[in-house]
């Protein structure tokens, strides 16, 4: 396997595989964690460029059935070339063809990150919402019998 990453451009030399690991190797947990939500990004941005007329409608069927058959079991997630989304890129480009390079149209890698940080940070607020609504009604269930007990003294 050939090494593609971002350095490539700015570097003499391959870039050591201890010190990519020492950097981004950490982060692979957490990058792995953000591919589902990649993913929804992806096929949203990919419908949005067709409907637009940015790329053909033939582009987004390839782009998106690439996609559809996506998981983060299936994209190996190497340290070197930093993040998910150039190991997605990568693996798309394996399948696909340079057509993968498309679904990015008009948007950057910042673009992809913070939409990414938000939706899971709403999923994160979502569950935590969730679960107060729960201790709320466990809270209610339990006062509800002392207020009935109550009500019932000053009678």
């Amino acid at each position: 396997m050939s090494w593609i990453g971002l350095r490539a451009g700015r570097l003499r030399k391959k870039f050591d595989a201890s010190a990519s690991e020492y950097i981004y190797g950490g982060r692979m947990e957490e990058e792995r964690m953000l591919f589902d939500t990649h993913l929804w990004i992806h096929k949203a941005h990919v419908v949005m460029l067709a409907e637009e007329g940015s790329i053909s409608k033939d582009q987004a069927v390839i782009i998106l059935s690439a996609l559809r058959d996506l998981s983060s079991e299936k994209v190996e997630i190497d340290p070197r070339l930093g993040d998910v989304y150039t190991n997605t890129e990568r693996h798309l480009i394996g399948q696909i063809g340079d057509v993968a390079g498309a679904m990015h149209t008009g948007r950057s890698r910042n673009d992809l990150s913070a939409t990414a940080s938000r939706m899971v940070a709403r999923g994160w607020l979502i569950q935590v919402i969730d679960e107060a609504l729960s201790l709320q009604e466990a809270l209610m269930g339990v006062a509800e019998p002392h207020l009935r007990a109550r009500a019932r003294s000053y009678n």
